[in-house]
């Protein structure tokens, strides 16, 4: 059969179809997909890989692919071979070449391990630095946001993210193969692409200019420190101690960039090849996941939401790939990688999908280190289970992530509750409105810094789309827009009805209907153009309502100041000046409770006393009215050590 102007012969007996791609006439620019290396196709036909009614020619998209000969079936073979041709990290374990990398790695965790205190200590005096800064007077609705400021922090200070043992083993053993010639794999391994588009190939300037304001940047940035810290740590001094094993012109910090990137391109879990064997999660970094590589079926390029079944017949052990949907004549034969963002696809495979409906944007979430509740905090996050890495989707916002901004918006009053509460209630629910509203307000804060890192994201010129690595961070850049656009919608949406929620547990009362406060407004000249939003059972706020409009630069609430409570109030006093004159070393708080606790004691003699009645008959309710929200109406003392008193208004 002929596509376009390549012409496929295929070579075919009963145990093996593989395909040699040769040129017919002259072709067209840009319509020769790249051809499969005569020893590629013998190693293939030789170790049993099957292909038997596909065909690699030019795909839809202008590369090469895997293209259907006649109609498969759902339920039908696509590509088979034996679990003995495939190149894992147990083979790479077993190499001569293993035990000196083991060792090498070993050393240098060693030393990681001799810095880690240094380290420790660097990040204490950083922390004693942060602690300094926090108590500098800051915007309001600062504090609120630190929690989601120390997650864009962390996202923005790239750190270095170190390879697994066994990838390192894979690639090196990968460079032997290719190295040699009649090495086992070197058919294979040389018939792969011998540079990559993936970001760990662009230049420093190209990753700044294309990438910069990105999770991607910080990424490949972590990741490449990584591999050459890796990388030096094994060459050249295992090519000095052992040349004959680890040739120089083989070991280069080139080709162990390609080795790596091709495994990252390529790989499948080893479990695979494993009848019954338990699945394990090869997207966590800190699971050493053994890998395999498989030559010729690696070759189906991806497309999202295609049914492919990976089948391991166990009496023949045969790895087969069986579509679960028809794939028409001519039409092309695809793999399924798995639902994938194109942060993952950029940085691991070198290409992104348009529009991709897997797209999402990471955020960490992190606890101020110098947060007086962090001990807590930290151990309810243990306790539910949650963790601090999140994905923002564009359709929705996780449950887990609004729970986990609660607990970083809770305060020393909410942990208290929470306490008391039975253990079933020990879950990332609301705990009230105020904390509910903090906590969409940290996701609001964060949103829009990530908004503001990533910049206004504008379509390249012609020129530029013609340019592989400026299209693909362009649609890279495009996608995490959309997706914190789409969230920042939303989270306005679920502050909307929270803030509706919270002014639903409040109602608006007149001043007139509480003499004691127009007596004491009107006692010390105070002019309000509010009114008070009383406290309800259901919710502990309090709110100053407009009852008019007010403009901008005019005073809302003004007040004597001759009716301010201070220090210095309290030590001019007549009787009680004096007597705090005598004490010495008193604080300004201590000072300041004394002089209340002796004006209410002074009854209606005191200037403030419909003030001291007012409030304490709020703060009484309010008391009350929170107790009753979390543990029901049956009273409990707040001293916990008392054994629990039974006197009601104790």
């Amino acid at each position: 059969p002929v596509v376009e102007r390549c012409g496929i012969i295929a070579m075919e007996d009963s145990a093996a179809a593989v395909a040699v791609v040769v040129v017919e006439g002259t072709p067209q620019a840009g319509l020769l997909p790249p051809a499969l290396p005569p020893t590629f196709v013998q190693w293939l036909h030789s170790h049993h890989v099957h292909f038997p009614r596909l065909h690699f020619g030019l795909s839809a998209v202008g590369e090469r692919g895997a293209i259907a000969r006649e109609e498969l079936q759902a339920g039908e073979e696509m590509c088979s071979m034996p679990v003995s041709a495939a190149l894992t990290t147990a083979i790479a374990r077993e190499s001569e070449c293993a035990s000196y990398v083991v060792a090498a790695l070993s050393k240098l965790v060693q030393q990681q391990q001799a810095k880690q205190p240094e380290q420790e200590q660097e990040q204490e005096e950083e922390e004693e630095e942060q602690g300094e800064e926090k108590d500098e007077p800051r915007e309001e609705g600062e504090e609120e946001e630190e929690a989601g400021a120390q997650g864009r922090r962390g996202t923005s200070e790239a750190q270095e993210i170190m390879p697994q043992q066994g990838c390192v083993l894979l690639c090196v053993y990968m460079i032997q193969e290719r190295h040699h010639e009649n090495a086992t794999w070197s058919p294979y391994l040389r018939s792969l692409p011998t540079s990559y588009t993936t970001p760990l190939w662009w230049s420093d300037q190209e990753l700044s200019e294309l990438l910069q304001g990105t999770n991607l940047y910080s990424a490949t940035v972590a990741r490449k420190a990584g591999l050459r810290r890796t990388f030096d740590a094994l060459f050249p001094s295992l090519c000095l101690l052992r040349p004959d094993l680890f040739p120089p012109a083989a070991y280069t910090w080139e080709n162990f960039l390609w080795a790596y990137t091709a495994r990252s391109s390529r790989s499948f879990p080893s479990s695979l090849l494993k009848p019954q064997s338990k699945k394990v999660d090869a997207s966590n970094p800190e699971i050493d996941v053994d890998e395999c590589l498989l030559p010729g079926l690696d070759m189906l390029n991806h497309q999202y939401r295609k049914k492919v079944s990976w089948v391991l017949d166990s009496p023949t052990q045969r790895l087969q790939f069986i579509t679960e949907e028809t794939i028409a004549a001519g039409g092309e034969a695809f793999n399924n990688y798995g639902p994938k963002g194109n942060e993952e696809l950029l940085l691991g495979y070198g290409f992104v999908i348009p529009d991709n409906p897997q797209e999402y944007f990471m955020v960490r979430l992190s606890i101020p280190p110098y947060d007086d509740l962090f001990n807590e905090k930290q151990k309810l996050f243990q306790t539910c289970a949650l963790p601090f890495l999140h994905a923002l989707r564009p359709d929705n916002i996780s449950q887990q992530l609004l729970a986990a901004l609660r607990i970083c918006a809770m305060n020393e009053t909410d942990f208290y509750f929470l306490d008391i509460l039975p253990t079933e209630w020990n879950a990332p629910r609301r705990v009230h409105c105020r904390v509910e509203v903090a906590a969409l307000r940290m996701l609001q804060a964060l949103i829009d810094d990530r908004l503001m890192r990533l910049g206004i994201v504008e379509p390249p010129s012609t020129k530029g789309m013609s340019d592989l690595n400026t299209r693909n961070a362009y649609i890279y850049r495009l996608g995490q827009q959309r997706v914190l656009e789409a969230n920042r919608i939303m989270t306005g949406d679920l502050l909307c009805t929270a803030l509706q929620q919270a002014r639903s547990y409040v109602t608006l009362e007149a001043f007139s209907a509480e003499p004691s406060v127009v007596e004491t407004m009107t006692a010390i000249n105070c002019d309000c153009k509010v009114a008070i939003a009383c406290i309800q059972p259901e919710c502990v706020v309090a709110h100053y309502i407009a009852q008019e409009e007010i403009a901008a630069g005019t005073p809302a609430v003004s007040i004597c100041t001759s009716m301010i409570i201070t220090a210095q109030t309290a030590l001019t006093s007549e009787s009680f000046g004096e007597a705090l004159a005598a004490v010495v070393g008193l604080e300004e708080e201590a000072i300041l409770a004394l002089f209340v606790l002796h004006e209410k004691h002074k009854g209606a003699s005191s200037q403030w006393a419909s003030f001291f009645r007012k409030s304490t008959v709020h703060v009484w309710h309010a008391t009350m009215a929170y107790r009753d929200h979390y543990v029901g109406r049956r009273w409990r003392c707040h001293r916990r050590s008392c054994g629990g008193c039974q006197r009601g208004g104790a």
